[in-house]
């Protein structure tokens, strides 16, 4: 059953609006792949329940909860922390290819450095032995 009212064909306007602004994003290369879709996914499922309200109905009654306020709510809560938890993931492996890149130097500056000081023995050398 469609419930067609000012405000919901306001709210899924907004969200083509998102969508296509999502879209542009990922033309222009400003954003990965993986978070344009969820986006994407994300106002689709606005637009979804702005027009058909009775799914978000029917799903709250599914997991036992009677007011679909409140399922809204939980259900933003567990995709924020799944979001955070990526996020977190791929923080550390950033920080490790830094660590990792930042050991590489330092040892390609060590070696610089003694690779400079045997050339500089080796000079001394030679001027000796001129």
């Amino acid at each position: 059953m469609i419930k067609l009212t000012i405000a919901s064909c306001l709210i899924a306007f907004a969200s083509g609006g998102g969508i296509y602004f999502v879209f542009r994003l990922l033309k222009k290369d400003a954003i990965h792949l993986i978070s344009g879709l969820f986006w994407i996914c994300v106002f689709m499922a606005i637009a979804f329940f702005s027009v058909f309200p009775h799914f978000l109905d029917t799903m709250a009654s599914l997991v036992m909860m009677k007011n679909r306020l409140f399922f809204l709510v939980v259900a933003a809560v567990l995709v924020l922390f799944g979001m955070q938890l990526a996020q977190t993931i791929e923080l550390s492996r950033l920080e490790k290819k830094i660590n990792k890149a930042i050991q590489e130097h330092a040892a390609l500056e060590f070696r610089s450095t003694e690779v400079d000081t045997k050339m500089e023995e080796l000079k001394e050398e030679i001027n000796k032995l001129n």
